[in-house]
């Protein structure tokens, strides 16, 4: 495809299509950057405390390192990444807004863009 791994510059965005998946860490969205279709991810780190923090930021890094290296038909290629810190009560007001729709009423969510803990 040509496309080089890349650090995703905060003035990229993604436009959100819809939800494609939810875990115990964040959740994946179907998106479109560059004007490709992507897999989003979006990870959300539990707890408040500093040391929490920074060792869900490590288990990150670790994912990101780790996925970008692999080249493997059955595992979703990482092109980009960003990891961004987010206030707690940003990120409970994007997940109540995520948590309360069905993921067929969040196809039309194209003009919102995140760019935050993403890769």
């Amino acid at each position: 495809m040509g496309w080089s791994k890349q650090k995703f510059r905060s003035d990229e965005s993604v436009q959100i299509q819809s939800i494609i998946g939810l875990g115990s860490y964040g959740k994946v969205f179907k998106g479109l950057w560059k004007g490709v279709t992507v897999a989003y991810k979006v990870i959300q780190y539990p707890g408040s405390s500093i040391s929490q923090q920074e060792k869900f930021q490590h288990i990150a890094i670790m994912e990101i390192a780790i996925s970008a290296s692999m080249s493997h038909p059955n595992v979703v290629q990482t092109y980009s990444y960003d990891i961004k810190a987010i206030m707690p009560e940003v990120q409970a007001i994007e997940q109540q807004r995520t948590v309360d729709r069905p993921a067929e009423e969040c196809n039309g969510v194209g003009e919102k863009t995140f760019t935050r803990d993403s890769y």
